[in-house]
């Protein structure tokens, strides 16, 4: 019964975080229809209630971390350990063979079969799956804005811009195209796939017949992340979920501040001061801008979170 409660979960993350999957529905039988109902129940009481509570710890744990990790050579005693343990996992190659001789946990990760590679992928690397705007000049294509603009000077050209392989000449539409894909890609980060034998899916009776097909066992991803645990599957798309939507924006207008937009645009408006829009520690008067801003922001705490969940499981 938890096996199939843990699917029905499952199914429910792989439409979205709260919300349950067409295809979960149009696939489940009458008793997997009951115990997804259960589990979506549970889940979205529990999303409502407690992501935020969850979001708040699992940032408390990454900042107490780094903070111990930096600080590994001062650690001493079982505290000294397990700090060395947790910054040898992150950096250690397949199988976790970096870990320390002598280590207590390191004969326990080497042991387990899913303490692989794809578990070591470290955050910085993940960051390279986000999408970025390119600029192009001419027949030559960049990242960087600055490198852009240099070359545009050198053969007085313009600057364009490419976003998914679309090209742009107004730097606005460009902008709004790479919000649109950063929050397509964010989105992604709170749902749950089936993987089986490499080929993922999004429904679990397509899944089940891969399973009984190829003989292999399923598996589950969320964002570059893939888990043994259907469990810790879930958790890492609600924990991404959470910290993501913990980034918001704020309001300035004329020295004043607000978290309601509304508010913030009657004060400009009777002012007849500009609304100033802020995410994070960055300002910006442009709208556009600020929406790329919050969309970059959300999905980076993302990619935190499931890297949390990956050392966590």
């Amino acid at each position: 019964m938890k096996t199939l409660l843990m699917t029905a979960a499952v199914a429910l993350l792989a439409g979205g975080a709260y919300a349950q999957s067409d295809c979960a529905i149009k696939c489940s039988e009458a008793k997997e229809g009951a115990a997804i109902t259960q589990v979506a129940n549970e889940a979205k009481a529990c999303s409502a209630e407690k992501a935020a509570e969850c979001a708040a710890m699992a940032q408390a744990c990454s900042e107490k971390a780094a903070e111990c990790a930096a600080k590994a050579q001062a650690c001493s005693g079982a505290e000294g350990a397990a700090t060395i343990t947790l910054a040898a996992a992150t950096t250690a190659g397949p199988g976790c063979g970096g870990c320390a001789e002598g280590d207590a946990d390191c004969a326990k990760c080497a042991n387990k079969a899913s303490c692989t590679e794809a578990k070591q992928v470290s955050f910085e690397s993940w960051r390279k799956t986000i999408p970025v705007m390119g600029y192009s000049v001419g027949d030559k294509t960049t990242t960087c804005s600055k490198t852009a603009a240099a070359m545009a000077s050198e053969c007085s050209s313009e600057v364009g811009y490419v976003v998914n392989g679309a090209s742009y000449d107004n730097k606005m539409d460009a902008m709004a195209a790479h919000t649109a894909a950063l929050n397509s890609h964010l989105d992604s980060m709170t749902r749950v796939s089936f993987v089986v034998a490499g080929e993922d899916t999004m429904c679990p009776a397509t899944a089940g017949a891969m399973c009984k097909k190829t003989g292999q066992a399923m598996q589950y991803r969320v964002g570059p992340a893939v888990f043994d645990s259907a469990e810790n599957a879930v958790q890492a798309a609600a924990m991404a979920y959470g910290m993501s939507h913990n980034v918001a924006m704020s309001y300035e207008v004329d020295g004043e501040a607000t978290t309601c937009s509304k508010s913030a645009a009657k004060m400009s408006k009777s002012c007849g001061k500009g609304m100033t829009y802020v995410v994070g520690a960055t300002k910006t008067g442009c709208d556009v801008h600020a929406a790329n801003l919050l969309a970059n922001e959300r999905l980076v705490k993302a990619l935190e979170a499931i890297e949390m969940a990956t050392r966590e499981s």
